[in-house]
């Protein structure tokens, strides 16, 4: 009741509330209540007999008015105030977040009843509240294939939903636009700049009218990261997010909703454009970062469809602009299906590779049907050291081969019996292993064959180790019945095998009785290195045609980094074909000495093409470096302007030593994209690793888009190049990602809105409208009233004593 009375007494501002408490800050009212109850029973003692000649009627007058005396007094010794706490509601701001990427000029070519008639709420053509099963006028050009930023030029100028005008009433509207990052844009302009005047719908529609979107990607969970963080500690009632949902850099959205959520920010997301448009986007082109003159280069292109089920069409595979493949597909469901072309280089040197559709009709965009990627063609000849103990069946079909490619320098170690060659015509023949280090290191690949280890000596296997680990080098072990892999447990060499090595088999160099069928495993089916067809079933039945060998080197297992391409069927899946990287190089194991048996029947065509594209794998790597000292290389040959790039590898002397210098000074050259001009010069120093001797590393950033090439001073002929573009992400996803915004709006407690939903956008932003506590004291005991009360009523106490003649 007493607080009902004193809300009364104070106004509650609209939209707010008032909350009342007591509290004491003088004497203890359990006290005053024990005081007044004694006082009072004296009192009346008092009245009742020392005022005996008085009637029972005034005795008990004078003692009411003795007790309220007494009470009164005690109320100033309790010193009573009230505590009021008047929730007053302040104007919150909502943040406006609205994507300014080039996906939102994307025209979504609406065919649904559905999608249309919310083209037409955004437009004012239906009533707001109406939702999506009113009856449609009779146009339908102007909703068919709208733009999504002019659809938010017509929602800004509806006058029948008045959007931006009902949320200004209930909130300050701050607009963020979204790209890479958020980027303030600020409110509303307002007639005269009047801050009390709600905007107008003509204002609204030209602030739209001024927005440009040219954003080239998408970093929704760092925009919305970025307006959260500026805005913290203000009061906001939310954010509202305008988007398409296209997410392709920066932060999960996910997790910056999560944390909207622990702020008590709810996200109110509208999500602009369709969920099912009809496109095609060839959104990635992968393949090797080099390839060789005359040999396949293989790509893998990745193309997404959506609505062209049952639709055929040609992709083109061009390099330098000229269609060198193509396949005829056909769409099956919606969604990513990957093809395979490729072609053969004709020259060295850089080539631009694109894979493209042709446009269909009725595509949602256009200008994403094709993508593109960047190779190095060499022609330079691959250096390789073949180690062997004595001429085998195996050597003699491997090195014929080998010498028989144009691509290959082959030179050969034959420790018994290679005297003999090395004094004849054979050039290929050397009498004995290079003793010169920089002879060593500058091979590509070393083929070990079965090589007595001891013939080798600690000092080489020490330096091959250090070629492959450090230089970047291949090493392919080819198992034999004598040393290898057996005779290298223990050694240097040891490490670097892909496989365990079975200890203290005594049947080590036995045949076996039947043969042993070998069989792909699921990475060999894969790997390109063992393909000898496009086609995986046909790659299949060729290996399984393949004559079984009598012999297998025993190895305990694969080590557990190791990929095993073939294994034996006999014992089960003992590994027979493993490669791992070591280091910075790459080690394959041949578990056989009958590989010259994939020649039975067929001639050299598949021998030839395993083995051509094994050697070619393995010294790609190597030869994509700058030169033989400057194994300097970057990760890939194309960028996105503000992709971080590394310019990476190993610098030698010229006796092939690490260097040891702390940092190497180095030149960056950007030519611009049109080729025009000198380009830019900058001088940049590689950073040499303490840890590490020899390898040096560059970090930057690049913003603009060109050639980029890099040379160190000390050695300018090895130059690493490489290209940065614009990045064309936007394009790739053309749908709505109505999936991604519900998930935001689910996890932050706000709401995944369509056009049907933007009427009650405001109401939901009122009903999360905050409130600011004032907080009063109200001491009762300092009242001038209560003092009047107090000798109010011990003056009427004295009079009636006169009047009564007591004293």
């Amino acid at each position: 009741m007493i607080r009902s009375l004193i809300s009364r007494l104070f106004s509650t501002p609209p939209g707010g509330s008032t909350d009342v408490s007591f509290a004491c800050e003088g004497l203890r009212w359990q006290w005053a209540l024990l005081a007044l109850a004694l006082l009072g029973t004296l009192a009346l003692w008092s009245y009742r007999w020392g005022a005996a000649n008085l009637s029972r009627t005034k005795r008990g007058i004078l003692s009411v008015l003795r007790i309220f005396l007494i009470a009164a007094f005690l109320f100033l010794l309790v010193k009573p105030v009230v505590l009021l706490t008047v929730n007053e509601p302040v104007r919150e701001k909502l943040i406006v977040l609205l994507d300014t990427t080039q996906s939102m000029e994307i025209k979504d070519r609406r065919r649904s009843e559905e999608d249309q008639n919310r083209a037409r709420l955004a437009a004012g053509l239906l009533s707001p509240s109406g939702g999506l099963k009113q009856p449609a006028p009779r146009e339908t050009a102007q909703v068919q294939d709208v733009c999504r930023a002019e659809l938010l030029k017509a929602l800004a100028a509806n006058d029948k939903l008045r959007l931006w005008p009902r949320l200004q009433e209930r909130a300050d509207l701050f607009f963020y636009a979204a790209g890479r990052t958020a980027r303030p844009i600020g409110p509303m302009a307002r007639a005269g700049g009047d801050s009390e005047k709600s905007v107008s719908v003509e204002e609204s529609k030209a602030f739209f009218e001024k927005i440009t979107y040219s954003d080239n990607a998408t970093a929704l969970g760092d925009s919305l990261r970025q307006a959260l963080d500026e805005n913290r500690g203000q009061p906001v009632s939310g954010v509202f997010l305008i988007t398409d949902g296209g997410n392709n850099s920066g932060t999960p959205p996910e997790e910056i909703a999560d944390l909207a959520k622990q702020d008590g920010v709810p996200l109110y997301l509208y999500g602009v454009g369709i969920t099912a448009p009809k496109d095609l986007a060839v959104h990635e082109l992968s393949g090797p970062s080099g390839a060789f003159v005359k040999e396949r280069a293989a790509f893998s292109v990745k193309v997404r469809a959506s609505g062209f089920t049952g639709r055929h069409a040609t992709l083109q595979l061009k390099a330098n602009g000229k269609k060198v493949d193509e396949k005829e597909i056909t769409f099956g469901c919606d969604g990513d299906t990957e093809y395979q072309l490729g072609f053969e280089p004709e020259e060295k040197g850089e080539c631009q590779v694109e894979a493209s559709i042709d446009p269909l009709e009725d595509e949602a965009a256009r200008d994403n049907n094709s993508a593109t990627t960047k190779i190095r063609v060499l022609d330079r000849k691959v250096k390789v050291l073949y180690v062997e103990q004595y001429p085998r069946w195996d050597f003699r079909y491997l090195l014929a081969a080998l010498e028989r490619d144009r691509r290959i320098e082959v030179k050969v170690v034959l420790f018994d019996g290679g005297e003999e060659m090395a004094d004849g015509t054979d050039p290929a023949y050397l009498k004995e292993f290079p003793a010169n280090r920089g002879d060593v290191v500058s091979n590509e690949i070393i083929i070990l064959g079965d090589v007595d280890p001891k013939e080798l000596g600690e000092t080489r296997m020490k330096l091959i180790d250090e070629w492959v680990g450090e230089m970047g080098g291949g090493l392919i072990f080819l198992a034999g019945r004598k040393f290898n892999p057996i005779g290298y447990k223990g050694t240097p060499l040891e490490a670097l095998l892909p496989v365990d090595i079975a200890g203290g088999d005594e049947k080590w160099g036995e045949s076996s009785r039947e043969p042993v069928r070998l069989k792909l495993t699921p990475s060999g089916e894969l790997s390109s290195l063992l393909r000898l067809s496009e086609n995986t079933l046909e790659n299949r039945r060729l290996w399984n045609d393949f004559p079984g060998v009598r012999w297998t080197a025993r190895v305990s297992r694969a080590r557990p980094t190791a990929q095993v391409f073939l294994v034996a069927t006999q014992p089960d899946s003992m590994p027979v074909i493993a490669q791992e990287q070591y280091g910075q190089g790459m080690v394959m194991y041949f578990g056989s000495d009958e590989t010259y048996r994939w020649r039975s029947q067929v001639g050299e065509k598949y021998y030839a093409q395993i083995w051509n594209q094994v050697i070619q794998s393995f010294s790609l790597e190597r030869q994509l470096g700058a030169s033989a000292r400057t194994q300097l290389k970057v990760e890939r040959p194309e960028y996105l302007a503000g992709d971080r790039v590394v310019i990476s590898g190993k610098i030698y002397t010229p006796n092939f030593t690490p260097l040891i210098e702390a940092s190497v000074a180095g030149i960056l050259t950007v030519l611009p994209p049109d080729g025009k001009g000198t380009g830019e010069k900058l001088e940049l120093r590689l950073i040499g690793s303490p840890q590490h001797p020899g390898e040096y590393q560059l970090e930057f950033t690049p913003k603009l888009p060109g050639e980029y090439r890099f040379s160190t001073v000390m050695d300018p002929q090895a130059v690493v190049k490489f290209e940065v573009v614009v990045p064309k992400l936007e394009q790739a996803e053309t749908a709505m990602n109505a999936a991604l915004l519900q998930s935001m709006a689910d996890i932050s407690g706000g709401k995944f809105l369509r056009e049907e939903d933007l009427d009650t956008l405001p109401n939901l932003v009122s009903s999360h409208s905050a409130t600011v506590p004032i907080f009063k004291k109200l001491e009762l005991f300092y009242s001038p009233w209560w003092m009047v009360a107090l000798m109010s009523i011990a003056a009427l106490e004295w009079l009636l004593r006169r009047l009564w003649q007591l004293k």
